[in-house]
């Protein structure tokens, strides 16, 4: 990973995420950078990126939430920022990964349907999850529960864990 300047201040956001003060950083805001795109921006020499899931891009760095590229955790561990766990994703379907555990396969067909389409002109994911899918909110709901409940057992290999990405296996459970 690359070295922090000398002198940094490191601080966590109220969304966990780790904060490093580098007033000359292209990303900074008011003096500071979210530690996992200070990395990425790095890792890539600052040029915008495509999105990993459904292509979308080049996205640039600065904007709204809607329009910059955004960095995902892979393994959902916001205080994992190795490089090889970060990765470039729109908005769009960094929301819609976030409904993974309920439905994989219905993001990959998303993707596929509507990877020719700006993010912007996407139907937000909930609506797809309840309109096209039947998948209701009382589902949802259960399921992130189920998510966020210490301690389960990982689907694919039983590793007891308490992450929605296995540890051991990488398997997203349910």
């Amino acid at each position: 990973m690359p070295s922090l300047p000398n002198g940094t201040i490191n601080t966590i956001d109220k969304r966990g995420y780790q904060q490093i003060k580098d007033p000359t950083h292209p990303l900074q805001r008011k003096g500071w950078v979210p530690y996992h795109r200070w990395i990425a921006y790095n890792a890539v020499n600052g040029e915008e990126q495509h999105c990993a899931f459904c292509n979308w891009g080049p996205m640039p760095w600065k904007g709204g939430y809607r329009q910059a590229v955004n960095i995902d955790h892979i393994n959902e561990i916001k205080g994992d920022d190795r490089p090889d766990n970060l990765t470039f994703t729109c908005y769009w379907c960094n929301l819609l990964k976030s409904y993974w555990p309920l439905a994989y396969h219905e993001h990959m067909e998303a993707i596929d349907t509507y990877a020719d389409t700006h993010p912007d002109d996407r139907p937000y994911p909930m609506t797809i999850l309840t309109d096209a899918w039947g998948i209701g909110y009382a589902d949802i709901n259960h399921n992130i529960d189920l998510m966020t409940t210490p301690g389960h057992e990982c689907d694919n290999c039983g590793h007891h864990h308490t992450h929605r990405r296995c540890p051991q296996c990488g398997w997203r459970n349910r």
